[in-house]
């Protein structure tokens, strides 16, 4: 699923915009960033792997109450 579609950007039958993956880990690394403290030996990779987790959770939880609402 797209976060951004765009249906036939100058002639890119590729580019339908940015997964909703991405941009829901893009979310979650801005406010993991948002609130770092200076410490030079915090570990970015940490954080990364973090946001695609909760990305992730966000994507399942989001089908799970679709499919809810959809059987009401």
């Amino acid at each position: 699923m797209k976060a951004f579609p765009i249906a036939n950007m100058e002639g890119d039958e590729e580019f339908l915009g940015m997964d909703l993956r991405d941009y829901f880990a893009a979310k979650a690394m801005q406010g993991f960033c948002a609130n770092i403290t200076r410490d030079p030996n915090l570990n970015m990779e940490f954080f990364a792997k973090k946001s695609y987790i909760m990305a992730n959770q966000t994507l399942r939880l989001r089908k799970i109450i679709e499919e809810d609402d959809y059987d009401r």
